[in-house]
């Protein structure tokens, strides 16, 4: 998973949370769930032939507000 600290950068994780599921839900099948002060987002693009073949996978992104700054964390 790659991470990336944004030093003094604060942002409104809610508000961002939103932002992002809204620009993955019309292509994507979204999750998105809070853990302690960690948002996560989870996109996945999914069919019947990706899921026989295996090759559905998600993408991950995590948000967590740091002193002073934000962490985004973004994997697959």
């Amino acid at each position: 998973m790659d991470s990336r600290y944004y030093q003094g950068v604060e942002v409104d994780v809610p508000v961002l949370s939103a932002d992002l599921r809204t620009l993955f839900d019309s292509d994507y099948e979204v999750q998105a769930f809070q853990v302690s002060t960690t948002s996560i987002i989870q996109a996945r693009k999914s069919n019947t032939l990706r899921d026989l073949t295996g090759l559905s996978s998600a993408l991950t992104i995590k948000i967590t507000p740091e002193g002073g700054g934000t962490r985004v964390e973004i994997g697959m």
